[in-house]
């Protein structure tokens, strides 16, 4: 049996051992300096991206600035090319200026060559005018090349006691000036059917167009006969009326023949009328072999 004190002694040695095992704190000297290294990257990390970021809001800024209102892409060159009787190509310079110049288009500046509307510039272009051929190209950095080409007219229209020149489409080429109507070798079509120009355009079946000029064409092969004056359209259907020089008016049907109705015209005029074809207010030789006058 083992004395008293030293089962004291061993008791108070485990005792002793315990606490002083239990009162210690253990760290792990490897995590702690992992921590440690985590928070001191994470404001640095912060710092960058704030940076970056910065530096991204100033370039957007700057390639707006440059793109939109930079004097580098304003437009400063517009060059026309072409050439035209009616349609000079100053005026098609001055239209498309006007479009520049335009402050409504603030967020779009149509002074800037990415944001020009060249379909805007077409329309309006196309509004006053008639081509063959019209467009627009845009010339980096700061330039617009116009090229065109003119329709050609043929015919002369008058209505509300203007003049224009059109084409057998009836688009409205340009305005014509009076004095040089009598000039021009081309047929003269006085509009009194009470139906007026709309949207440049002529408000006439487009058969009445071609048939005058083709009824131009052939009156002509009789100069000495007839001197044309003009031509009329009215609210009569299927009637092109022309006015003769010192004679009458004669009533032409579109729908048939005008060879056959020109030459019931001369028959007329040789064999029945003779001297007072001048006196004679119209002359309708629309209705097939038969003649009218008055």
């Amino acid at each position: 049996m083992m004395p008293y004190n030293t089962k004291l002694r061993t008791r108070k040695f485990r005792q002793h051992n315990t606490a002083r095992y239990g009162s210690r704190d253990y760290t792990n000297p490897f995590f702690q300096q992992r921590r440690k290294k985590r928070i001191n990257l994470d404001p640095l990390f912060s710092w960058k991206v704030k940076l970056v970021l910065a530096l991204i809001v100033a370039l957007g800024i700057a390639a707006v600035w440059l793109f939109l209102y930079s004097p580098v892409f304003s437009i400063k060159n517009i060059n026309v090319i072409g050439e035209g009787r009616f349609v000079p190509a100053d005026k098609i310079k001055s239209e498309v200026q006007n479009q520049i110049d335009n402050n409504m288009f603030v967020l779009w500046p149509q002074k800037n060559i990415f944001f020009f509307n060249q379909e805007k510039a077409l329309a309006a272009l196309k509004t006053k005018y008639s081509f063959d051929q019209l467009s627009i190209n845009k010339k980096l950095p700061a330039s617009l090349e116009i090229k065109y080409q003119e329709k050609q007219y043929s015919i002369i229209w008058k209505e509300n006691e203007k003049f224009y020149f059109i084409d057998t489409q009836g688009s409205i080429i340009a305005e014509a000036n009076p004095a040089e109507i009598s000039q021009k070798d081309y047929p003269l079509l006085v509009n009194l059917s009470g139906q007026y120009i709309l949207n440049n355009q002529v408000a006439l079946d487009l058969k009445y167009l071609v048939y005058a000029g083709n009824l131009f064409e052939e009156l002509k092969k009789h100069e000495q006969e007839f001197k044309i004056q003009y031509f009329i359209v009215d609210n009569e259907f299927n009637t092109i009326k022309v006015s003769l020089q010192n004679g009458p008016q004669v009533y032409f049907n579109t729908d048939e023949n005008i060879e056959k109705q020109i030459n019931k015209l001369i028959i007329v005029k040789r064999e029945k009328i003779q001297d007072t074809f001048g006196s004679k207010q119209y002359i309708d030789v629309r209705l097939g072999d038969a003649v009218y006058y008055r």
